[in-house]
């Protein structure tokens, strides 16, 4: 609002402000085939002008004017950043369930007897 008060008082116009019906910046309604918001008030010359922070996109530079824009910051994503977990000495067996070690730390040991008793079963081994 500012901005366009500034712009009048240098140039020398008057301006009356009104709000979108639908209070959308516009976007393209498929079911109706129109602009919605203030590109669709622009198209159908309900508004001369309009001033706010609209996001310049292919699909809405097809149909309107832009001017060059003032003041640039860029589109962000922001998403909440994840505390630093301690790290835990036993971080290595994290990759399997506890099940899972138990399964496996009990065929190593069978295996293990099983070959014991296999290879004192035979002689030749131990020679």
């Amino acid at each position: 609002m500012d901005l366009i008060q500034e712009v009048a008082n240098i140039i020398g116009f008057r301006f009356e402000f009104h709000l979108a019906e639908d209070k959308e910046y516009g976007k393209w309604d498929e079911k109706k085939k129109k602009w919605t918001g203030l590109v669709g008030d622009l198209l159908e010359r309900k508004a001369q002008l309009a001033v706010c922070d609209l996001t310049i996109t292919h699909q809405r530079r097809e149909v309107v004017d832009f001017s060059m824009p003032f003041m640039t910051l860029g589109i962000s994503i922001l998403y909440k950043k994840e505390e630093k977990k301690d790290i835990n000495m036993f971080a290595f067996l994290d990759p399997f369930s506890v099940s899972v070690w138990i399964y496996t730390a009990t065929l190593y040991l069978i295996i293990s007897v099983v070959l014991y008793f296999i290879s004192r079963m035979t002689p030749g081994d131990w020679e």
